[in-house]
Parts: structure tokens; C-alpha cells; sequence
């Protein structure tokens, strides 16, 4: 790919910037997790050590709150050249393009040749829950996903229009909704067939309270919730019932833990809620 794909990735980022002032409760949110890294600008939980992982969705959530994710940026960029497993790789071609960082040198790597390395045949680690961010992290880096990969996201749809990880499990809202926004993001319009019953199958893990559960029968919780949010917003739904549940899980410090029974996750979970907040989908999606 021509290195003229970093200016559409800048532009991305300079949208975000450009973003109407984030409300209080947004503000407040994004100010918790903006604070919660080591002096290398890894992200951590209380009490737990830094990952890549978490700093990626803390960067992507910043980026959606209008924030500067650069100290997350300077420790995935430290840490490119060991990052090897397909969720780091993924997650960290997401967080370079919404920082408007060039995902193809990002501390000396090339993370989307890496990308394309993992793949065989339609699939990335023989996972969907893999395959669907490769769809996301391509198409956020502009660039092309095979036909094959495209034709194993649409076979590995369940019969009632819902995804699991992986074969074999039962299917979650998680991957239910992270498909849909692959599917958004391979153009699929939200009036086709694959996406409407995506849609069905995700509003059965709808609770009454207006927040999503994991699995069926689950009660809800935050980055579930958060999940849904993007994917509706993917396909130009608001959801503000769904919103208004993550603000109520919302405590004084600014964080949106997992759940209000177990305070969980409190950063990963507060970073994800962050862009449902904001109605940002993950990059890649429209």
C-alpha cells in the first residue's frame, strides 16, 4: 500500500478532534482513565500490571472523548517489535489509526504485512472473534480484505444471526456486535440481510433495564452494553436508553465499572464505554 494512506488516517483523527465538546459525565470519564498509566504510558488496572491490550482500547477510547491518546501510543510503539499475538496486532493497527498514527511503521513495524501474515485462507488464528478485527484493523488502515476472509465473516453466522468467538461456543453479544461493525465496515449495507438479522440476534440480549448481558440470561453489564451501543451506531441507531444505563453505573471518580455488584475492570471498562458514549464505532466501521 502507498504511503498516501496516512493522510486519510490523519484526517480520521483530526475528525475526532474536531468533535463537539464532550458532556461532563464524558469529561469526567475519559479524565479517570487518561491518569491511570505507568511512567511508559502503559495503562493499568488497580492493582494489576500494564498490557497492550488495555492500553489499546484506553487509547481508543480517549480518541473518542476528544482526547489525546499519545502516552498509550509512545508504549505500544516501545513494545511493537514483541507484539506478536493477532489480538495485539489488531488492536494496535485500531489504536494507530484513531491517534492518526501509521499503523504500517509504528515503532519500526509494518503492523498490517504482520496482519496479513496470520491469516489462512478466510481466517486469522482459526478464531472469528480474530477474524472479525482483522476485518476492522484492515479496513481502519485502508487496506484491501480478501474475498476469502469476507465470505468466512458471512458463513460464520449462526442461524439465528448471531456470532460466536469461535466454533463450537455459544454465540455473545460481544462478538455479535463487533460483526456487525465488520460487516459496516466491509460495506455491507444495515438494510442487508446478514446485518438485520445481526440486529434481531442482538437485541435478545437486551435486558429491561435497557443495558446487554454477555450471554443470554445474563444480567447486564457495562462493556457489553458499550458493544451494542457501537454497533448500533454503525448502522445510524442511536440507543440512548443503552446509554443512559452505562451513565448510571457511573461513579464520583468518573470510571464505569464492569458492573455495580463487582466494580470490575473499572479502566478497560470505562474506555469502552467511552465511545458508545460518544456514538463512535470501532475504527473501520462507517
Amino acid at each position: 500500500m502507498r504511503p498516501r494512506t496516512l493522510v486519510p488516517l490523519l484526517a480520521v483523527a483530526a475528525a475526532l478532534v474536531a468533535a463537539a465538546p464532550a458532556p461532563a459525565n464524558v469529561a469526567s470519564a475519559a479524565r479517570y482513565i487518561a491518569a491511570r498509566h505507568d511512567p511508559h504510558g502503559c495503562y493499568e488496572e488497580p492493582g494489576s500490571k500494564p498490557s497492550i491490550e488495555l492500553t489499546a482500547w484506553v487509547v481508543l477510547g480517549l480518541r473518542a472523548a476528544g482526547r489525546s491518546g499519545a502516552a498509550g501510543m509512545t508504549c505500544i510503539a516501545f513494545h511493537a517489535r514483541a507484539l506478536r499475538q493477532w489480538n495485539q496486532i489488531e488492536l494496535a493497527i485500531l489504536a494507530a489509526v484513531a491517534s492518526g498514527r501509521n499503523p504500517r511503521n509504528l515503532g519500526g513495524v509494518n503492523f498490517v504485512a504482520r496482519l496479513r501474515a496470520l491469516r489462512h485462507g478466510g481466517s486469522y488464528a482459526g478464531q472469528t472473534n480474530a477474524t472479525i478485527f482483522a476485518v476492522l484493523a484492515l479496513r481502519a488502515a485502508r487496506a484491501p480484505v480478501p474475498v476469502a476472509v469476507r465470505r468466512q465473516l458471512l458463513r460464520a453466522q449462526r442461524r439465528d444471526g448471531s456470532y460466536g468467538w469461535i466454533g463450537g461456543v455459544p454465540s455473545d453479544s460481544n462478538m455479535t456486535a463487533a460483526a456487525i461493525q465488520a460487516l459496516r465496515a466491509l460495506r455491507v449495507a444495515p438494510t442487508a440481510t446478514p446485518i438485520h438479522r445481526a440486529l434481531t440476534a442482538l437485541a435478545r440480549f437486551r435486558r429491561p433495564n435497557a443495558g446487554y448481558g454477555l450471554n443470554r440470561g445474563d444480567p447486564a453489564d457495562a462493556q457489553s452494553t458499550a458493544w451494542a451501543v457501537q454497533a448500533l451506531a454503525s448502522v445510524g441507531r442511536a440507543a440512548p436508553r443503552a446509554r443512559r444505563y452505562l451513565l448510571r453505573l457511573q461513579r464520583s471518580n468518573g470510571a464505569i465499572p464492569h458492573d455495580l455488584a463487582s466494580g470490575a475492570n473499572p479502566v478497560w471498562s470505562t474506555a469502552q464505554a467511552l465511545a458508545a458514549l460518544r456514538g463512535r464505532p470501532l475504527p473501520g466501521a462507517p
